[in-house]
């Protein structure tokens, strides 16, 4: 089983070696140097793709937290303050074919998610864009789906409506349920 993910910014990276053994004695060299993020080898790093909206360099690098190999993409987004904002997306696998499929589809799931939320508002209102604030939101919003569910009440009735006894308890059933497990 394989692993996609999201490193940290301040993850420790290193550079795979890949010159030939010089023939000295003792072990070849496995690491060539730490990665920095924000200024990455280009030499090493292929390129993916480039737009106006973001770079995308790939490479397979050595990971310490994780102790392995992996397939590292580096996502550069440019900010408006000039800046620019640097994601590392990873994979355990590293064979080529299968992780351009998720790298596409986790950056289309990031684009959709703008899309979704900056659609309905004209362009004056629009405020920067937010992946945990959209995915806090969807989050609650399933949470509250599953408590009204779960506990059997109506969205649509009256906020202080009074319940009459046999009402109150009928409401609890769902409670009493959960509670036999």
């Amino acid at each position: 089983m394989h692993l996609i993910s999201r490193l940290r910014d301040d993850a420790d990276l290193r550079y795979i070696c890949k010159e030939p053994p010089t023939g000295k004695r003792g072990r070849p060299r496995k690491y060539s140097g730490k990665i920095n993020i924000i200024d990455i080898d280009k030499d090493y790093f292929t390129l993916i793709s480039q737009d106006e909206e973001s770079t995308v360099y790939a490479a397979v690098v050595y990971s310490k937290a994780l102790r392995r190999n992996v397939k590292l993409v580096h996502v550069t987004y440019p900010k408006a303050n000039g800046k620019d904002s640097c994601k590392l997306y990873f994979s355990t696998d590293v064979s080529e074919n299968k992780l351009h499929f998720q790298f596409n589809a986790s950056l289309t799931s990031i684009n959709i998610a703008k899309v979704v939320h900056w659609l309905n508002l004209p362009r004056e209102e629009r405020k920067a864009f937010s992946m945990s604030d959209i995915k806090t939101m969807n989050h609650n919003t399933l949470l509250l789906a599953r408590f009204i569910d779960v506990f059997g009440i109506c969205p649509d009735s009256i906020k202080n409506q009074s319940f009459s006894k046999n009402s109150y308890y009928t409401a609890l059933l769902p409670l009493k349920s959960l509670t036999n497990y």
